[in-house]
């Protein structure tokens, strides 16, 4: 698609380049179509000397295989079929507009000649073109009339084959686009009829959510499809309006938003978690295989870009780089779905766990994960973290501090004979700053962000059991930065506790722990003598230990104490998890700590005086 051409030439412009990658493109073809039958074939045999578990693996694991290489071979077929009908298009122009070129040479010269006579002679070059026609009208030579006529012919030809060159381009452009999407892994398919996209983004929340339980499961999933961005618009629904909408929907339609749309319902707060947990697995599972398939064809077309490179380093291209920055991401949000994955395969009978979200997995991956049963939990605790967290590299550690803070609630209260159930979850649902973004660290933007998105976490979880506005069965632990995002958190909706560990410090804008919306005397906090990091948050970001007098907070001691002739360890680090066998020191939610226990306590929304100062 040469940029050189003009009105006047429509077929300029070389073949060269694209006849250079049509046949680099065949090489992919013919390798990729070869490596497919080669898998088909070693699935296939394989049968005649192995069976069981093991072999039934390892045949899924050459049919999928198989289907990568055959889609890398649609791709490098489907783009070298677009350039050939391209050069194709390209070239009948070209052979159209040199006849036109020629005639229209032709007519200039005897239109020249003809100005000449009337003019007397000495006109230069740039007497020619429609300055002649004109000079040779005055002439009145008898062959001006027959060379102005074909002049002019040629013109409306040429302006007739650019117009077709314009054309041209455009459907390459476009046809070789749908295939570059498609082999990104990023093509939309298209709305059902009848159905526009433009029509639905003005709905409200709530119109759009009726509208869409209306269609067919066929148009759901077409539309979840081609219209991902929608999420963005039902997740702005009223959670207490989208837990009646749910319970309006009969049992096949719920089931076809989980199995068709689960994008839409999966982080929908006021819908039951149970099905949120369904709808995020189907996400999940579906953005590993996209992913793992794009993967492996950024792989192969790095490999044919070394293989057809000519000359010139071909690292320093712009489709070397192109494909090298999008691998990083896509192996970064696959770490994230590892991590995921690792994370859920923890659950138990007794105490399962729940995929609460799961979103931005290509960007900033934020994800939660619940330690028991949150529809039937008769307490919930978020566990919120602090600066360098990460999806990929602390969701499992969190999700174990989480589970060890439920075993100690459950612990305490079976100890005081209370038959009450509980639940946490470990809430990395904000991009929390990381240990290198000194401003991001020091600054308090990303916890006011995250502590909006927390509150509305904890606003679907009232709508959806029913909980009362000051959610007294709802606390949150925040740990570090995510201290800061727990309590930006309360100044926006209400929490049964809220308990501060090794806190980077409260904002100005947070000054008094009477200013938030948890009850008298429902706000603690806890800073080991030996947390060297917290101190340095507070001091450089300008913040108030919540454990200054001044504050308001109930204050607990994180060093080793005794309880019932138990001895419990104290806090040795920042943490929040560092112990993982003999030796190691202990952080605020290791495993049998005192900080651990008081956590409980305190979570548990029990009277403060049951906590150890």
């Amino acid at each position: 698609m040469s940029p050189q051409w003009t009105t006047a030439d429509p077929g300029c412009g070389s073949s060269e380049g694209i006849a250079c990658r049509r046949t680099r493109l065949s090489d992919v073809a013919e390798h990729a179509a070869e490596m497919q039958q080669g898998f088909r074939r070693v699935a296939s045999d394989i049968d005649a000397y192995w069976s069981g578990g093991g072999h039934d693996s390892w045949v899924a694991r050459a049919v999928a295989q198989a289907a990568v290489w055959g889609r890398l071979h649609e791709w490098a077929a489907s783009e070298r079929q677009t350039l050939a009908r391209y050069a194709d298009d390209v070239e009948s122009i070209a052979r159209r507009a040199e006849r036109q070129k020629a005639i229209r040479a032709d007519a200039v010269v005897i239109l020249a000649q003809a100005s000449l006579v009337g003019v007397g002679g000495g006109l230069g070059a740039a007497g020619l073109g429609d300055w002649l026609v004109d000079k040779a009208e005055s002439a009145r030579d008898p062959r001006a009339d027959d060379a102005r006529d074909a002049s002019l012919a040629a013109e409306r030809a040429l302006a007739a084959l650019a117009l077709e060159r314009k054309e041209a381009d455009a459907r390459a452009v476009a046809a070789l686009r749908a295939v570059r999407e498609t082999f990104h892994g990023v093509r939309r398919p298209s709305m059902p009829h009848g159905i526009d996209t433009d029509d639905l983004a003005v709905l409200s929340p709530v119109q759009l959510l009726v509208t869409l339980a209306a269609l067919s499961p066929t148009d759901l999933r077409r539309v979840a499809a081609a219209a991902p961005d929608l999420a963005d618009l039902v997740r702005q629904a009223d959670p207490a309006v989208v837990v009646g909408w749910w319970a309006s929907l009969d049992d096949r339609q719920r089931a076809s938003f989980v199995r068709d749309a689960p994008n839409l319902v999966g982080t929908l707060e006021g819908v039951d978690y149970a099905n949120r947990d369904r709808a995020n697995r189907n996400v999940l599972a579906a953005s590993r295989q996209r992913l793992e398939g794009e993967r492996a064809m950024l792989r192969e077309h790095r490999e044919w870009l070394v293989a057809h490179s000519t000359g010139h380093s071909v690292m320093e291209s712009p489709d070397w780089l192109a494909t090298e920055a999008r691998l990083v991401t896509v192996a970064s949000a696959l770490a994230a779905v590892s991590s995921v994955e690792k994370t859920l395969t923890k659950g138990t009978k007794t105490r399962p766990r729940q995929l609460v979200s799961l979103t931005d997995l290509e960007t900033h991956p934020k994800a939660a994960v619940a330690i028991g049963d949150l529809d039937s939990a008769d307490h919930v605790t978020f566990v919120v973290p602090g600066m360098g967290t990460t999806v990929a590299g602390s969701l499992g550690a969190y999700s174990r501090g989480a589970e060890n803070l439920a075993t100690q609630q459950a612990t305490i209260l079976q100890s005081r004979g209370v038959h009450e159930s509980v639940a946490t979850v470990a809430w990395l649902g904000y991009e929390a700053p990381g240990e290198s973004d000194v401003g991001g660290v020091l600054g308090n933007d990303l916890a006011s962000k995250g502590g909006h998105r927390l509150s509305g976490s904890l606003g679907g979880m009232k709508a959806r059991r029913g909980w009362p506005a000051n959610g007294s069965p709802i606390s949150v632990v925040g740990h570090s930065y995510g201290s800061i995002a727990a309590a930006y958190a309360a100044t926006e909706t209400g929490m049964g506790s809220l308990v501060l560990l090794g806190s980077a410090g409260m904002p100005p804008a947070i000054s008094r722990a009477g200013g938030l919306r948890v009850p008298d005397g429902r706000v603690f906090a806890s800073l080991s003598w030996r947390d060297g990091w917290a101190p340095i948050g507070q001091k450089f970001g300008l913040r108030r230990a919540p454990t200054d007098p001044l504050f308001g907070a109930q204050v607990f001691s994180s060093g080793a104490g005794v309880v019932d002739g138990q001895a419990y360890p104290g806090v040795t680090k920042h943490g929040p998890l560092i112990h993982h066998g003999e030796g190691d020191g202990f952080s605020y939610l290791d495993k049998g700590t005192y900080s651990l226990y008081n956590t409980a306590i305190a979570s548990l929304s029990l009277p403060p005086q049951e906590i150890d100062r």
